[in-house]
């Protein structure tokens, strides 16, 4: 089970959940989402990447956040990929 935190989505967001691969199939379920500082109602998004995308994006995060993190940067789950990152 995953609880999240509030976040928010700019430079620098450290999100509600950080990259990972689910290890079994997985149903995501938004249970409750608390109203946003101005009001709003709470949401949420979650970018979902092909499987065949993991070498892509393993190649990626060795080359961007080298020497931040042991093993596999997926499942070492220390990464947010914010809008930027994403691009």
């Amino acid at each position: 089970m995953y609880n999240a935190m509030a976040s928010f989505e700019s430079a620098g967001s450290k999100g509600s959940t950080r990259l990972h691969i689910d290890m079994a199939d997985a149903v995501n379920i938004m249970l409750y989402a608390a109203p946003t500082p101005d009001g709003r109602p709470g949401s949420a998004a979650w970018d979902l990447f092909k499987v065949e995308d993991t070498p892509k994006l393993r190649k990626f995060l060795r080359k961007k956040f080298k020497g931040q993190y042991q093993h596999d940067p997926i499942h070492s789950q220390q990464f947010y990929l914010d809008t930027g990152l994403r691009q």
